[in-house]
């Protein structure tokens, strides 16, 4: 019956207690040793993992777990050294500042777990698959007991497809295995389970960046994993709390993608009602005269055929239909001198034009490929807005131009593909007002 509201009660022990009616309301429970205690399931648990009866038992008695599935689970804290975890499924679980010192977590699955600050020393990981997950400076793998490990996982929770064995051959010599995640410790990673939204990803990227600024952010990689799940890998300074910037980045990128929502929510309502109206128009024409409904059509036709262009990716000239004195179509081509009136509708043309064009080139990097598409289609679906906002559309095109124009500098695909669509970016920079090459 103790009240232990808003106590501090990190490392404290509570082992063989008797817990009935006890309250941890908001207590720190960082972590807080339960091994043996009694009636920890009759507790008043508040808002800790005690609220959860799928772990009460791994608490009390670390040793007796086996093949569970534990994915999704917070284990914020939680007190679990030399637990027995073999073969469990702890996938996308908060493991952060959890004590695991010397806990069985062979052939465990790690996927895309938060083990910031995690206490490994002395843990058994041999033949665990740790794709994606969360680690820093923080986490300690001091003395880990590691053989070998599976960076990659092609399954779902229940399906262990796992691949890219490290060492791809033989075991980790002693140290070897701490040291292969040393390049990883200042990154954050950004986890995209339902693809990602790039023009809303664009916008808290560049709000993110320069609230940021002094931690040096930088896209380090960015990986597709199928199945919508992509991962955007960033560097940050040393210091960094990754932590905090994962949790600031995830709000900024919800908050875009709501915006975004709102806003074609509001001009898909705004194009419905005009359309409704257009229909009572048209509806009302053909009740009330046929004639009219012919001479509409054939001046629509008209004007579709007079004012159709067709683009030139390579060249950046035009193909025009015209009508000639005498009443006849003709072709003719114009070349392009760079004024500025080009139609919204040309823009799209050729953005579309380029996207077609980066999926059929060959020997294009993949990563090229996707970061390139990403820009593009953020621009096309900001292009085919009600205003379209060009500041945004340039600075997404200039991202897109210099990533091009880094990577020329060392492929000579890329620097050919850039150089094939600089005259079409040259005409889109027309239009925006700036240059984007």
């Amino acid at each position: 019956g103790t009240n232990f509201t808003r106590t501090n009660l990190t490392e404290a022990t509570f082992k063989k207690s008797l817990l009935k009616s006890t309250t941890f309301h908001n207590a720190n429970l960082t972590r807080t040793n339960f091994r043996g205690a009694q009636q920890l399931h009759k507790a008043n648990p508040g808002n800790s993992f005690l609220s959860n009866f799928q772990i009460l038992d791994l608490l009390i008695n670390p040793n007796g777990h086996y093949s569970k599935n534990l994915s999704g689970i917070n284990f914020r804290g939680a007190y679990l050294a030399g637990a027995n975890l073999e073969n469990t499924n702890l996938r996308n679980t908060d493991l952060a500042e959890a004590d695991l010192t010397g806990a069985f977590l062979k052939d465990a699955n790690l996927c895309e777990a938060n083990c910031i600050g995690t206490n490994f020393t002395g843990a058994y990981l041999t033949g665990a698959c740790i794709d994606v997950w969360n680690i820093d400076h923080t986490t300690k793998l001091d003395n880990a007991n590691c053989q070998h490990v599976y960076l990659l996982s092609n399954g779902s929770d229940n399906t262990r497809i796992w691949s890219e064995r490290r060492p791809h051959s033989g075991a980790f010599k002693s140290g070897e295995f701490a040291r292969l995640f040393e390049q990883v410790f200042n990154t954050v990673d950004l986890i995209f389970r339902d693809g990602v939204d790039w023009q809303s990803f664009i916008k808290a990227f560049d709000k993110w960046h320069i609230e940021n600024e002094h931690l040096e952010l930088k896209v380090q990689s960015l990986e597709n994993k199928g199945d919508g799940v992509v991962i955007v890998r960033i560097q940050a300074s040393e210091n960094a709390d990754k932590e905090a910037l994962h949790q600031q980045f995830t709000h900024m990128y919800t908050e875009a993608v709501q915006a975004l929502e709102r806003r074609y929510s509001n001009q898909l309502e705004d194009k419905s009602a005009r359309i409704k109206e257009y229909r009572e128009e048209v509806k009302f024409l053909r009740k009330n005269n046929t004639e009219i409904n012919n001479v509409i059509q054939t001046m629509a036709e008209k004007q579709q055929k007079e004012t159709q262009r067709i683009i030139n990716i390579t060249s950046g000239n035009y193909r025009e239909n015209y009508v000639t004195a005498e009443g006849q179509y003709a072709e003719r081509d114009i070349i392009n001198q760079g004024d500025t009136g080009i139609s919204i509708e040309e823009v799209i043309t050729l953005l579309s034009q380029i996207s077609s064009q980066i999926q059929t080139t060959p020997d294009l990097p993949d990563d090229l490929k996707q970061a390139s598409m990403g820009y593009l289609q953020t621009v096309t679906v900001e292009a085919k807005a009600t205003e379209p906002d060009k500041e945004f559309m340039g600075k997404s095109l200039k991202k897109m131009g210099g990533l091009l124009s880094e990577a020329g500098k060392t492929t000579k695909a890329a620097a050919d593909f850039a150089k094939a669509i600089k005259p079409a970016m040259t005409t889109i920079g027309t239009w925006l007002g700036i240059a984007l090459f």
